[in-house]
C-alpha cells in the first residue's frame, strides 16, 4: 500500500517538522512590536500577536512622529527603531 511508501520517507533534521513554527514565530514577534510600542505609548490594545488595525495604526503613528514614513508593516527598519532583535 501507499502507507508503507510514506513512512519510508524521511524528513531532514534541519527541517522543522511543525508547521505551525512559522506562524508562531510571526506571533511572538508581532506581539514584541506591540508591547514595545505600548511601553512607548503608542499601542493601548490587547498584546495579542495579531497585525490588526490597532496595530497598524500604532506602527504608522510611531512612524510618523519619528520620520520613517507611514507604512504599517513590521521590517527590520522599524524592529532596530524598537529595539527588536533581527534574525
Amino acid at each position: 500500500m501507499h502507507y508503507e511508501r510514506l513512512k519510508a520517507v524521511s524528513i531532514p533534521s534541519n527541517v522543522d517538522k511543525t508547521p505551525e513554527s512559522d506562524l508562531q514565530k510571526r506571533k511572538v514577534l508581532i506581539m514584541r512590536v506591540q508591547l514595545a510600542l505600548n511601553m512607548l505609548g503608542y499601542y493601548n490594545h490587547r498584546i495579542n500577536g495579531t497585525l490588526d488595525q490597532n496595530t497598524r495604526d500604532s506602527i504608522v503613528k510611531y512612524r510618523y512622529d519619528f520620520g520613517r514614513g507611514t507604512s504599517p508593516t513590521i521590517d527590520k527598519g522599524l524592529l532596530n527603531s524598537l529595539g527588536i532583535p533581527t534574525q
